[in-house]
């Protein structure tokens, strides 16, 4: 399967942290939420410093485990 292209930003303006998602599709904002929200939820992962970037790759059935290949930047 060849990884998603399509990048959605949603900017935390209050701690200046941007989140790209990368998907197949343009999401939402909404949509993007519920990704952020499944992978906290389901990873774990670390909250991100202040003026940070999380970029998250999406496959079909979710977001994928944070790695090298998905860094925080």
């Amino acid at each position: 399967m060849k990884n998603p292209t399509i990048k959605s930003t949603y900017k935390d303006s209050i701690r200046n942290i941007t989140f790209e998602v990368m998907n197949y599709f343009e999401m939402e904002q909404n949509q993007i939420h519920q990704v952020l929200d499944e992978y906290y939820r389901r990873y774990g992962a670390p909250i991100p410093k202040d003026g940070t970037t999380v970029r998250i790759v999406c496959d079909p059935c979710g977001p994928r485990p944070p790695s090298k290949e998905n860094p925080t930047k």
